[in-house]
């Protein structure tokens, strides 16, 4: 869509001959409603300017907040900050305030002011169910205020974050915590800074056991050190879900839904495709939104209430081959060239191609998108692939996603080595960006 805007200088009014606001975002999701629903919606380039400046980064702040607050899909700046630029710190607050990855929140709550000219306020509710509130104070004085909160049921006090001219190196955690009582919180908003409020829930707000994690790890190894975007993944704990194992579903537009029986798994605030839950053990894909992250906070939330989060480090590519017996050892997921299931009894033969089954390869070309399952188009991993049957380099013909499977589960094309010893374990490796599966996985060779 293309909109119409005012010539310089001029001013959109009403018909009465008032000035009015142009409405950008409700006219687009209007058009939208009655043309194309379902269709998202988009500005692809815009620039307030004086990123440079803390004015900027007020009017970037306040631009985000309006674009999550009348739900706009997707919002493109041209030309990014530097990220020591004043406006680089509008983003932060919204995306990484801690520098741990925590966020703002990803379910928009009603919030105003008497003046937003002067204070512009934006809310919403966190995966962990936290409530985070975002003060603007665009004037050149020091304000102090007291926020109302209502049908919220706060747990403590409110951590304090604030970017302003005192340091415009670094969103600051303040020294003292600000007290939430009788449905308000007082907060003192210096000359032209941004302040976040994080309020914790209280656990009586909500019902059930509190879902713990234990883990987090790869699906296919189990390897616990770190995460990969689009990975596969295995969350250990306990009131993680259901009683009786719930499994995925396929949502119209041909993607795994973000929940399975009453379960949801936020990393970083994204919503993780789901592929089964139980009270002991999930299965989920990776968001590749958090490409770039070094760590992540992993949250589960089942029938509303969240777990706390647990930290996870984030790499570029953590490749593990799936096994037989989902063990992380022994017999690989493996077919032979005629697509049979490669075993001991049903063994590869030399100068033929398996199809190896992994996950972890980090990003793809074209780009994977959540939960997809993969169709026509094949994504391939950006990072160079390779493999090793009994010790000898393997050939990789193809490293990219299965056909017909949800993008994240990679198929390895490898050429078995004439030169390996036949035998009913021998072993496999592949290797992605660098980085090795996990040994103990096997395959049959005659």
């Amino acid at each position: 869509y293309i909109v119409p805007m005012s010539s310089p200088g001029k001013q959109l009014h009403d018909n009465t001959g008032a000035e009015a606001a142009p409405q950008l975002v409700p006219r687009l999701l209007a058009w939208v409603a009655e043309n194309y629903p379902g269709t998202k919606t988009a500005i692809t380039e815009y620039n307030w300017g004086a990123l440079n400046s803390i004015t900027g980064a007020i009017a970037e702040a306040d631009i985000l907040g309006i674009f999550g607050r009348e739900g706009l899909d997707y919002g493109m700046l041209w030309g990014p900050p530097a990220p020591a630029d004043p406006g680089a710190f509008a983003f932060r607050m919204f995306l990484n305030y801690d520098g741990a990855g925590n966020q703002f929140g990803s379910t928009s709550i009603s919030a105003s002011s008497s003046d937003p000219d002067t204070l512009a306020i934006f809310a919403a509710q966190r995966s962990d169910s936290a409530l985070t509130i975002l003060a603007l104070n665009k004037s050149q004085n020091d304000l102090q205020d007291s926020i109302s909160i209502a049908s919220f049921a706060a747990a403590g006090t409110a951590q304090v974050w604030q970017y302003s001219p005192a340091n415009l190196n670094a969103i600051v955690r303040q020294s003292s915590d600000a007290s939430v009582a009788n449905g308000s919180v007082a907060v003192s908003l210096p000359a032209q800074s941004m302040t976040l409020l994080v309020i914790p829930q209280a656990q009586t707000a909500m019902s059930g056991p509190q879902p713990v994690i234990s883990s987090v790890g790869s699906a296919a190894s189990y390897d616990k050190s770190a995460i990969a975007p689009g990975e596969i993944i295995t969350i250990f704990g306990r009131s993680l879900g259901p009683a009786t194992l719930a499994g995925l579903q396929v949502t119209p537009d041909n993607a795994l839904s973000t929940i399975a029986g009453g379960v949801q798994v936020f990393i970083n605030g994204y919503a993780a495709p789901m592929i089964y839950s139980s009270a002991a053990q999930i299965g989920a894909v990776v968001p590749y939104e958090i490409a770039g992250q070094q760590n992540v906070n992993v949250v589960v939330v089942n029938q509303g209430n969240p777990s706390a989060p647990a930290l996870v480090p984030v790499a570029k590519v953590r490749p593990g081959i799936f096994s037989d017996d989902a063990s992380g050892s022994g017999q690989g997921a493996i077919l032979n060239q005629d697509y049979s299931r490669n075993s001991a009894v049903n063994p590869a033969a030399r100068g033929g191609t398996v199809m190896v089954y992994a996950t972890g390869e980090g990003v793809t070309t074209p780009p994977g998108l959540d939960g997809r399952i993969t169709g026509s188009v094949l994504p391939r991993a950006v990072a160079a692939c390779s493999a090793n049957i009994g010790g000898i380099a393997a050939g990789v013909a193809y490293c990219g996603e299965t056909p017909t499977v949800v993008n994240g589960l990679v198929q390895l094309n490898v050429v078995v080595p004439e030169g390996v010893t036949p035998g009913a374990a021998v072993p496999v490796t592949v290797t992605i960006g660098g980085a090795t599966s996990q040994s103990g996985i096997t395959m049959a060779v005659k």
